[in-house]
């Protein structure tokens, strides 16, 4: 028995030393009719880039009723329609040139921020005054005007498979494909002013003793429907943050070329949605250069 097991032991050994003696020869190829060697195939890469996409944007009408959670708490953002997104991308990762033809690699990148503002004007009663005892009289001429700014970030983390194409006139073209994950960070702030004066709203609408806790018109019939505005101190300012994390792929096409055995620059294109599950939501068209580095 232990003679096997010496044995099975030996051929696993060797095995597995045939194996990272085949990772660590060189990949070699051919660039413009010359021969290239690639080291022992891993390389570090480092890219920047230029993003053109949408990302979500703030929704305007959710600004004319007061927002939920206590006075000065954090909420998430009333995302609307989509935002326009114009920034540049910062990236690194690590690789391993399987082939001249087959490479794959891990890389991270993180976008610069993109901004969103929306505004939008609610009622918001200056006052609690009474008419008799019927209940507290609703003026629409009492409004604020709510504003909103969010700051949105992308930070991508993927696996990406590439098929290098046989050279042409010293390039190297290449299609690749990846997946992972996206952790998206929103945070910003929403604020209301009172029409009248530009000043933070923070009436007092706390019913007088005797009076009914219901908003009327001036003759003290009830307002149908009851505005969503409870009656006490008022405060309406919130922060907004949320982050999420989603399913994240993408496709690539973009040609390199082999300056000697150990730089390599890389330009393309990349098409990255960073939320799968919600497609239209946010995504990017971006346009990349990079080098990759081989260890030798």
């Amino acid at each position: 028995m232990k003679k096997v097991a010496f044995a099975a032991l030996a051929g696993l050994t060797m095995t597995t030393a045939g194996l990272a003696a085949d990772l660590a020869a060189p990949v070699s190829g051919e660039v413009g009719g010359q021969q290239y060697e690639i080291g022992s195939g891993w390389y570090i890469r480092g890219d920047i880039g230029e993003s053109l996409g949408s990302m979500p944007g703030l929704d305007s009408t959710s600004f004319s009723t007061p927002p939920g959670g206590a006075a000065g708490s954090t909420i998430s953002p009333p995302f609307g329609a989509n935002m326009h997104s114009n920034n540049f991308t910062l990236g690194g990762g690590v690789g391993y040139q399987f082939a001249p033809w087959l490479r794959m690699d891990a890389t991270f990148d993180h976008f610069s921020r993109t901004n969103g503002q929306a505004s939008g004007t609610a009622f918001c009663p200056y006052g609690a005054t009474a008419v008799g005892t019927s209940g507290i009289l609703y003026d629409p001429t009492n409004t604020c005007n709510g504003s909103a700014t969010i700051t949105n970030v992308n930070n991508v983390g993927l696996i990406n498979a590439y098929y290098d194409m046989p050279a042409f006139g010293g390039l190297v073209p290449y299609v690749g494909a990846g997946a992972g994950i996206n952790v998206f960070n929103s945070t910003g702030s929403l604020a209301y002013t009172q029409t009248n004066t530009g000043q933070t709203y923070n009436a007092n609408t706390t019913v007088p003793a005797g009076v009914t806790a219901v908003w009327v018109n001036a003759s003290g019939t009830p307002v149908t429907p009851q505005p969503n505005v409870g009656f006490g101190p008022q405060n309406w300012n919130r922060a907004l943050s949320q982050t999420k994390v989603s399913l994240a792929v993408a496709l690539m096409a973009g040609v390199a070329y082999h300056f000697n055995d150990w730089v390599t620059l890389d330009v393309g294109y990349r098409y990255l949605n960073a939320d799968v599950f919600h497609p239209t939501t946010n995504y990017s068209n971006e346009i990349r250069a990079g080098v990759r580095l081989y260890a030798n």
